[in-house]
Order: C-alpha cells, then sequence, then structure tokens
C-alpha cells in the first residue's frame, strides 16, 4: 500500500508521537500488534504492512 506524503502525514497526526519513529526515507509505526515500516518510493511513502498482517493470520489458521 502507498500513499502520498500529504496522506501520509495526516494519518500520523492522528496516532500519538510515542509510537512513531523517523529516520531518512524511513518511518516506522510501532503499533502493539507488529511495525508497520513506511519506506519513501519516489513520491509516494509505501508499506507492506497489510500483506504481511494477512499472511500472519493465514499461518495463524493452519
Amino acid at each position: 500500500m502507498c500513499l502520498t506524503l500529504e496522506a501520509l502525514a495526516v494519518f500520523l497526526n492522528i496516532l500519538g508521537t510515542d509510537i512513531v519513529t523517523t529516520e531518512p526515507g524511513v518511518i516506522t509505526i510501532n503499533a502493539e500488534t507488529a511495525p508497520a515500516v513506511w519506506v519513501a518510493a519516489g513520491d509516494l511513502w509505501c508499506t507492506q504492512a497489510p500483506q504481511q498482517e494477512f499472511a500472519t493470520r493465514i499461518a495463524l489458521l493452519k
């Protein structure tokens, strides 16, 4: 999933700053279940978090 910088900024403003860490080109949201890492990809910020969560849920069903 990818978002524009503006959309990601709106999302991050909803979250508490205590769970968000940043470094150049990477933003990590330290959620309760697992961290969601957003990476700069040109004009967008992308994460694999939804796919990783889905894979985890499928693995738990096995």
